[in-house]
């Protein structure tokens, strides 16, 4: 069986549980192509596994042996240089504490909140500029004299709508984390 996710790496918390979801059902995670959209499971038994989505900025190669010293696995990394997303699995039995990838909920909050500002620092000015150039449109148009100046427009919303999701999901995601962490009084 193969699905397609787009854009998880805005939700990885929402990834995290789909991927565990499928296992519970006995759909077996096998691979995930290159660039991170497309997932094979085939049909199996169900299986207990934690997943861990998680972001570094240009990480070394120790901060991969460390994982696979404590028993995760590499899923997927992305291909980036600079940033990558890597998702881990690591099996765990019945009556087991589900693992974790980052030893306290204070660290993975912090983590949450670096992703949602480098985001948002790296798709506002986009959202900003097409702002500027709709505006920019808007004031010349009584003359309706460009055609393509509107559909560029039209393209610029959409960009917008699609910046702007990912910036409200990131955010929501630290958000879901904010209100765990504040549950558990940590």
């Amino acid at each position: 069986m193969t699905k397609v996710k787009f854009s998880w790496m805005y939700s990885p918390d929402k990834m995290e549980h789909w991927l565990e979801s499928m296992e519970r059902r006995g759909l077996n995670l096998y691979r995930v192509n290159k660039i991170g959209t497309i997932f094979h499971f085939i049909k199996g038994e169900p299986r207990r596994i934690a997943y861990r989505v998680d972001y570094q900025r240009g990480p070394t190669q120790s901060y991969f042996a460390i994982h696979r010293e404590a028993g995760w696995n590499e899923e997927f990394t992305s291909l980036s240089n600079m940033e990558k997303w890597t998702i881990w699995s690591k099996v765990y039995n019945e009556g087991e504490e589900r693992p974790q990838l980052y030893s306290d909920q204070s660290s993975r909050l912090k983590h949450a909140k670096r992703i949602a500002v480098t985001y948002t620092a790296m798709f506002s000015p986009l959202v900003a500029f097409y702002i500027y150039f709709i505006i920019g449109n808007i004031s010349r148009a009584g003359t309706m004299q460009d055609w393509l100046s509107w559909s560029s427009s039209g393209l610029f919303i959409i960009a917008i709508l699609i910046f702007g999701t990912f910036i409200v999901r990131i955010w929501a995601y630290y958000g879901r984390l904010r209100k765990q962490k504040t549950a558990w009084g940590n």
